[in-house]
């Protein structure tokens, strides 16, 4: 009996040394699951952290930008409020720089016809009196002037209809247009004028010649 007791004892002890085992097996392999989601906890947090950084600095450009876009928009509010393009050139200003502009230009536009045959005319009649040239020129910038006043008060129905920024440009090309066409002319005319004088100083030198050969 005592042996059997003993043998009972053993099995016993021997049972709760393999149940200990087990225990103790079942909680390292806890503990390693807890390190593992404990290691990725800790490369998410990092990783959270680096997005974070990242968010910061793109606000800050997001930020930047718009500063920059805000002080174009003023730039652009004080453009906008500037005096308008008839205000600053008047047409005095226009003719005045029209008289002193002599770009290298060899033709005109083709709306300028009419005025070329009757400018041309007009220097034909008045080259024998001489000094038609600038009478002309003076004739030619008063219908200028004239013009002009009519494109001023056309563009102020048209100026409360298009946006500021276009109807400047328009302005703007208009006078362009129109003084090219007025230089184009007086320079046609001074050519004619000195083509006729050449001509005429050589049919005289000409005729000089023969009355001395006679």
């Amino acid at each position: 009996a005592r042996a059997e007791l003993e043998g009972g004892v053993v099995q016993d002890a021997a049972n709760e040394v393999g149940r200990l085992r087990a225990e103790r097996k079942h909680a390292q392999k806890r503990a390693r699951s807890t390190m593992r989601t404990w290691r990725n906890m800790t490369q998410a947090l990092r990783k959270a952290r680096v997005i974070r950084v990242e968010l910061l600095n793109e606000l800050r450009a997001m930020k930047k930008l718009l500063v920059d876009l805000d002080a174009d928009a003023n730039q652009m509010r004080t453009k906008l409020q500037r005096p308008r393009l008839r205000d600053v050139f008047s047409i005095e200003n226009l003719v005045s720089s029209a008289e002193d502009y002599s770009p290298l230009m060899s033709s005109s536009s083709s709306s300028s016809s009419k005025r070329r045959r009757r400018t041309r005319a007009a220097a034909t009649a008045g080259s024998g009196r001489g000094g038609g040239v600038k009478e002309l020129s003076e004739q030619l910038l008063s219908e200028t002037v004239r013009e002009l006043h009519a494109l001023r008060s056309a563009a102020g129905v048209y100026e409360s209809r298009a946006p500021p920024a276009l109807f400047a440009v328009s302005v703007l090309t208009v006078y362009a247009v129109v003084l090219l066409v007025v230089v184009a002319i007086v320079l046609q005319l001074m050519r004619s004028s000195r083509s006729r004088r050449n001509n005429s100083m050589s049919n005289n030198s000409n005729k000089s010649k023969l009355s001395l050969h006679d």
